[in-house]
């Protein structure tokens, strides 16, 4: 039960979600998007969220889909995590989407979701930095596309009334050899000490992103170019290391001299799979 009463909607295109939700603003009912409404109930639950309208995405075609269309895989941003999963369309996003929470509430997780949620993991971003994919996001001025990293560095931009509607990458990208590994403190579904991705490009750079490391995503350019140089995989991780913040998270699932230490576990065992050393 979610003690708080709101109104109901259930549009059926992306244009009709964004009018109603600038008119339910502008009403004062400080409407919620909501496609699988697990972060809504949960923070509904313990007072942080109290939304007098509820816009329900489900019924848009277009953001339920995974298709592979001019050469693009498309991601519908109302997907549920474990459709992904269990469709294995990219089996680097799958792998990374299998770890997210129990298997029940991944029925429920859409992808858009856990990009925009304020839980602040968003794992499922991860493949996406990694594979120059493109996002399609719906507002009160119409329909734009922009690189992904345009949008997202480590939370997503959105505006007031901004909807995603659909994440795209290039069919070749979901072959690039790829790793992924997810660390945690103690059970098999918890928060991350650190989870990564990382992917080998054609060229044979390395390219890698992580979540648990910082309050939010994180990647970067230096650290993928010192792991992809020359040199023994030690010295290469020991100079990826050198480009990881000095202020990485702290908490009761692990201080940062061990989670750098978990890092240096996972980035020679990201080598020795990706390269066969």
């Amino acid at each position: 039960m979610i003690p708080i009463d709101f109104s109901y909607w259930r549009p059926t295109s992306a244009e009709e979600a964004v009018a109603l939700y600038q008119r339910l603003a502008a009403d004062r009912q400080e409407p919620a998007y909501c496609a699988g409404g697990t972060e809504i109930v949960t923070r509904a639950r313990l007072g942080q969220l109290a939304p007098g309208a509820v816009i329900d995405l489900k019924a848009i075609p277009e953001m339920c889909r995974v298709a592979c269309e001019g050469g693009r895989w498309h991601f519908g941003a109302a997907v549920p995590l474990a459709q992904l999963v269990d469709d294995e369309p990219w089996p680097l996003l799958a792998r990374i989407a299998e770890r997210v929470a129990d298997h029940t509430s991944r029925a429920h997780i859409t992808l858009g979701g856990n990009l925009a949620g304020a839980i602040q993991y968003r794992e499922a971003a991860l493949p996406f930095w990694l594979a120059d994919a493109e996002i399609t996001v719906a507002g009160p001025h119409g329909r734009h596309t922009a690189p992904f990293a345009q949008r997202f560095g480590g939370a997503l931009s959105l505006d007031p009334g901004e909807l995603v509607l659909d994440l795209s990458i290039p069919e070749s990208a979901t072959r690039f050899p790829s790793y992924a590994q997810k660390a945690t403190r103690l059970d098999y579904v918890d928060y991350p000490l650190v989870t990564v991705a990382a992917v080998q490009s054609p060229g044979g750079h390395l390219r890698v992103a992580w979540s648990g490391l910082l309050p939010e995503p994180f990647r970067s350019d230096a650290l993928d170019a010192a792991l992809s140089a020359a040199g023994t995989p030690a010295a290469r991780v020991a100079r990826a290391l050198g480009e990881l913040p000095s202020t990485l998270v702290e908490d009761l699932h692990g201080t940062a001299d061990y989670r750098r230490f978990v890092c240096e576990q996972i980035l020679s065992d990201a080598i020795a799979d990706l390269e066969g050393t």
